[in-house]
């Protein structure tokens, strides 16, 4: 079974996230893009749409999509997660996630970052989207 498709037809949220770390095939999980619930903020459920997965072996940057209600690899690069290479991969994996962060903000459907924190993994942003975040919700409730 490969990650993207052990992975739900939904967003995940954040602490579904973390527990993807239990499967021994998955080192890290580095989440890139989160919408916070429309209803209760980054207090309450935050969905999350992009994430930088690290195995042994490589980084893969895998996204949601709301519009096919699924997810993809959008970046692979086989490198060892402890070597100068892999902080290059990461970057680039973030960055192809983050690109569509930038279409999706000139449609009008990604608002601005409404709330920051830090991890030992990096950076996470929180961006406030009003409809956005309701698609991701009702997708989320209908599945679950």
């Amino acid at each position: 079974m490969t990650l993207v498709s052990s992975l739900p037809d939904r967003p995940l949220t954040l602490t579904e996230d973390e527990s993807l770390t239990e499967d021994d095939s998955v080192l890290k999980v580095k989440p890139v893009r989160m919408v916070s619930d429309p209803d209760t903020g980054h207090r309450g459920n935050v969905y999350l749409m992009g994430a930088v997965f690290a195995t042994d072996s490589s980084l893969s940057a895998l996204q949601y999509s709301p519009d096919d209600r699924s997810w993809s690899k959008t970046y692979h690069d086989t490198v060892d997660p402890g070597s100068e290479q892999s902080l290059d991969s990461l970057v680039e994996a973030e960055e192809v996630i983050e690109e569509s962060i930038t279409e999706w903000e000139e449609r009008g459907e990604v608002d601005e970052e409404v709330h920051r924190e830090s991890d030992s993994f990096g950076e996470m942003e929180f961006r406030d989207s009003n409809g956005l975040a309701r698609l991701l919700k009702q997708h989320y409730n209908d599945a679950t």
